[in-house]
């Protein structure tokens, strides 16, 4: 399960999930979206149960409707799986910046790719690092290839004044 929390204090996130571990219920922050909304995910039980506290504490809190809980070492057997599949192929250096989702950084070559894809899987997604490390090196704008505007919604949020166009609409 994955829930996204309205919340600043991520230390007192941080320590919900670090109680709720301590109590043997997996939840931990699985995404770092912008600087009021953080995503936890893991067992049903634990997440629904940080949620509890969350509302307890007049923090809102909201289920998203997933298929599995993402960027969690709950996804470790998927990520076994896919760093044996990532072992198969040879990689170049990128030909453009490429962030890592696991670091908010640039990829440092051709060796940090398999790693850094595997990692992605089970590690927490670094959006907001990502985000300033945008505005920091200067882009003008940003493309959002996917369906929907999930990103660019998040970017207006973090960096407002970095225009991002989408890919799906015709008049981008």
């Amino acid at each position: 399960m994955m829930a996204a929390v309205q919340i600043r204090d991520i230390e007192k996130l941080r320590g919900i999930c670090d109680e709720l571990q301590g109590k043997n219920e997996l939840v931990s922050i699985s995404n770092y979206n912008t600087g009021i909304q953080t995503v936890i995910a893991g067992t049903r039980s634990g997440v629904s149960k940080a949620m509890e506290i969350l509302e307890k504490d007049g923090i809102k809190s909201t289920e998203l409707n997933v298929s599995a809980p993402f960027h969690c070492p709950l996804m470790q057997p998927a990520a076994d799986r896919f760093k044996e599949e990532l072992g198969k192929y040879r990689y170049s250096d990128p030909d453009c910046i490429v962030l890592s989702n696991v670091t908010g950084q640039p990829y440092t070559g051709k060796e940090a790719v398999s790693d850094n894809l595997f990692r992605q899987i089970i590690s927490t997604v670094q959006w907001t690092a990502s985000m300033t490390y945008l505005k920091r090196s200067m882009v003008r704008y940003c493309l959002e290839i996917g369906p929907k505007h999930v990103l660019r919604q998040m970017m207006k949020k973090n960096i407002a004044d970095i225009p991002v166009f989408s890919l799906d609409e015709e008049e981008d």
